[in-house]
């Protein structure tokens, strides 16, 4: 978690050098922290507060961010692709030409509109809606 505050370029390498590596940051306090491109693929997310955080170019793909906080969250060009966003916010947050094919969204989902994901905005951006709760 350090090293991921501290310098993502650093933590980008560590990734590249370990590729399976287990990345559990659950309910982690990471609220307006700079993570512009981290490599956050399959990172268990639950509960993560990432408030206004910078998370563009961010590959969070395969990652658990079930019930995490990502209001006003710069998440702009973001790889969300068969990540789990159930119960996520994503309210105010800046989700232009964010990737969401294959992503899980609910009813519990925050839109960055401030509405609840629908079967409908799923279908929209390629993802799967869920009838399951997110939290």
């Amino acid at each position: 978690l350090d090293q991921l505050k501290s310098n993502v370029m650093k933590w980008n390498s560590l990734r590249a050098a370990n590729p399976a590596m287990q990345i559990t940051l659950k309910e982690a306090p990471l609220s307006g922290k700079v993570l512009a491109h981290a490599d956050l693929h399959a990172a268990d997310l639950e509960k993560a507060s990432l408030k206004r955080s910078d998370l563009e170019k961010a590959d969070l793909q395969n990652a658990n961010l079930r019930g995490a906080d990502l209001r006003s969250a710069n998440l702009q060009r973001a790889d969300f692709r068969q990540a789990d966003l159930r119960g996520a916010n994503l309210w105010l947050a800046n989700t232009s030409w964010a990737r969401y094919e294959g992503a899980i969204v609910s009813s519990e989902t925050v839109l960055d509109s401030g509405k609840k994901a629908t079967p409908e905005w799923a279908r929209k951006h390629a993802a799967r809606f869920s009838n399951e709760p997110g939290q």
